[in-house]
């Protein structure tokens, strides 16, 4: 036995030696590649090295990215650099921003848009120029980078755009969601402004109640739940998802409310609003939704915010859908789910209860997606 044990031991590290002699080759492969290769074996490379997770060629890719002339290459390496969060991307996309000279629309919006994944403190006053840029693809790309930027700066920037009437309307509503993002609470009153205005426009409006939300200024509770007032279903779900920011004793009976809209996607918005422990009061309405509502979506979101609202009586309906025979399958694996996410152990002895059930019977449907 004990030969034979030091015998697969040696054979599992030959095989791992192997396999590493083997993945140093390819590395060297896609090395000479990437120094030497034309544009489409590039293209081919950057995408086996997405697959395979490999980072040791970061510097050549680099390199690669200050030489080449082709734009797709370069856009190829953004992205790349953009889905692993390299930072030493940041001085040479910098540098081509600033150079002034730049003609490709395409090019430019690429080495923008890398500063939305990868911030940089570096970049904000370049992407503050850009705001003005001809181009409006090119300026969007910016709006939205300072928008992730977390940065004091940006935000002011934003917000005097949107109140410079002259700035490009259709970009206006961007500037809007890049306040919300960076919870940019100066711009508070602004915004206010924008929510109020029956007559303004309408997409305006619902990117004002989510960047409130986001913002979190308490003032912005009772500007939010007049909106449910207002006829507009969309402009009531916008806010119905905004409120879900602020704590659920000030929001709690309006999103109730909102759970009897004759529109399904406020009843949705509000079920999702509601998943917080501290909706306790919601529970029986919630309950009646999941088991009623018409529409599957709102059964759907109501299961899912009574595993997130907890408490005995949300938890026990849920174990009673699982384990129901007569409500859809649907239904009861939304309820297992959200059971496994929020009450582990408890979930677990449902699963007991359901497999001693029907374990020997031929409908093991319920059995299939438990497992």
């Amino acid at each position: 036995m004990k030969v034979r044990f030091v015998s697969i031991v040696l054979l599992l590290m030959i095989s791992l030696s192997a396999g590493a002699e083997n993945q140093k080759e390819l590395v060297d492969k896609w090395r000479e590649v990437l120094l030497y290769g034309i544009d489409s074996e590039i293209l081919a490379t950057l995408g086996a090295l997405r697959t395979a997770g490999e980072r040791s060629l970061d510097d050549e890719l680099l390199q690669l990215f200050r030489e080449s002339l082709n734009t797709e290459i370069r856009l190829a390496i953004l992205q790349y650099y953009r889905e692993t969060g390299y930072r030493a991307a940041a001085e040479p996309v910098l540098e081509m921003l600033s150079a002034g000279d730049l003609e490709d629309s395409e090019l430019m919006i690429g080495l923008v848009r890398y500063f939305i994944d990868v911030r940089s403190a570096e970049s904000v006053s370049v992407l503050i120029n850009l705001l003005d840029h001809r181009d409006p693809g090119v300026a969007l790309a910016a709006i939205t980078a300072l928008g992730r930027s977390e940065n004091s700066e940006a935000g002011a920037a934003i917000e005097a755009k949107l109140a410079d009437r002259e700035y490009p309307a259709e970009l206006r509503p961007d500037l809007i969601l890049a306040l919300g993002s960076l919870g940019y609470a100066p711009a508070y009153d602004q915004l206010v402004a924008i929510v109020r205005d029956r007559g303004g426009e309408k997409i305006e409006r619902l990117y004002a109640c989510d960047a409130l939300g986001k913002i979190g200024d308490s003032r912005a509770v009772d500007e939010l739940k007049k909106l449910f007032g207002e006829a507009d279903s969309l402009v009531k779900m916008y806010a119905a998802s905004a409120l879900a920011n602020f704590g659920m004793e000030e929001v709690q009976d309006l999103l109730i409310q909102g759970l009897r809209d004759s529109n399904p996607r406020v009843r949705i918005t509000s079920a999702k609003a509601l998943a917080d422990p501290g909706a306790k009061k919601a529970v029986d309405i919630i309950i009646y939704k999941a088991e009623n509502d018409p529409e599957k979506a709102v059964r759907g979101e109501a299961i899912r915010s009574l595993g997130a609202i907890g408490g005995s009586r949300a938890t026990d309906y849920l174990k009673e859908l699982y384990l129901s025979e007569t409500n859809t399958l649907s239904d009861r694996e939304i309820a297992l789910i959200a059971l496994t996410d929020h009450h582990l152990s408890f979930s677990l002895k449902a699963v007991e209860t359901l497999i001693s059930r029907d374990y020997e019977t031929k409908n093991q449907a319920a059995m299939e997606f438990t497992a």
